[in-house]
């Protein structure tokens, strides 16, 4: 990596725009301890601001415009070459083919969402975070789990303020591994139901969402302790009413009237959520931040229900 790094200290871009970040910060967490450190050197491009410190090395123009697609792809794919761990050669290709379809879905994501974002790419901590959830694509190389980290990611390179916001987007990427899809749509569900409201007293809709994620709800016990111990909920004292959790999505359509009976007349295969609700841990539970953040996430595949994350959290 080091080689390479001297080397190519300038990335040139569209319009004259020079863009290099390497880091000693990245050094520190990837290079093995003992060796010995590169002089440092930057090359410098006509327009450019210069800036060198032990920690990260940074030459950039002074306008956003000119972090282009191209260099900040390239950007990302070299950190990934550059850090992941040695693979078998077929190995190899596949996690880098799973890499490179991640980024180009993130960067076609992030332009067309928020371009201004490109220039937090240079940021040392959005880089990690990119690299975290390529290391995930690598290993798990999920077609549903890599959209989830795409809209992490977007939501990540655009929060780039030092926030709660930032931190548990970059925790919900480090998650994610540990959870299989069941676990993330039963953390969906508990979303849903603890948190959601959706627009125009729509009942029916809210009652679809929750019976959409019932196949992958589990009662087993075991279940919910690897969710406790991926750190995803703490525990209440007595349990939440299922029906009551409802009345309190739609008050003004229900109120003063019998909740379960008008729950049912809109869809009666709703008992078999209930008996779910009412039968686990499901109804003691409160999600944390970073769970409920990829909850959030895997919600973003309905596009109705893309909204954002700052509702929630917030500081």
């Amino acid at each position: 990596m080091w080689e390479w790094i001297t080397d190519n200290k300038v990335f040139s871009g569209i319009g004259g725009t020079v863009l290099t970040l390497v880091a000693d910060y990245l050094g520190y967490l990837f290079k093995k301890k003992g060796k010995e450190e590169p002089t440092q050197s930057i090359q410098t491009g006509d327009n450019s601001n210069n800036i060198q410190g032990k920690k990260v090395i940074v030459n950039q123009t002074n306008h956003y415009e000119g972090f282009n697609y191209s260099t900040v792809k390239e950007v990302a794919l070299d950190i990934y070459r550059s850090n992941f761990m040695q693979l078998s050669e077929e190995a190899a290709d596949i996690a880098y083919r799973r890499v490179e379809s991640l980024v180009t879905a993130y960067l076609d994501r992030l332009v067309k969402d928020s371009p201004e974002a490109l220039k937090n790419t240079i940021d040392p901590d959005v880089q990690y975070a990119i690299f975290n959830a390529q290391k995930v694509h690598a290993r798990l190389g999920d077609k549903d789990i890599a959209n989830m980290l795409v809209e992490l990611l977007v939501n990540r390179t655009k929060n780039n303020d030092y926030s709660t916001l930032r931190i548990v987007l970059n925790e919900a990427i480090e998650v994610i591994p540990k959870l299989t899809k069941k676990h993330i749509n039963t953390l969906t569900f508990l979303f849903i139901i603890n948190e959601v409201t959706l627009e125009n007293n729509d009942l029916k809709g809210f009652l679809f969402l929750l019976k959409e994620y019932l196949p992958d709800l589990s009662k087993e016990t075991y279940f919910f302790k690897h969710l406790q111990y991926s750190g995803c909920f703490s525990t209440l004292p007595g349990k939440k009413d299922f029906y009551n959790q409802i009345f309190m999505k739609f008050p003004q359509l229900l109120y003063g009237k019998d909740v379960k009976k008008e729950v049912l007349a809109v869809d009666s295969d709703i008992e078999k959520v209930e008996s779910y609700w009412r039968g686990t841990y499901a109804s003691s539970l409160e999600m944390t931040s970073v769970c409920m953040t990829i909850a959030h996430a895997n919600l973003a595949k309905f596009p109705s229900m893309k909204s954002e994350l700052s509702i929630w959290i917030d500081d």
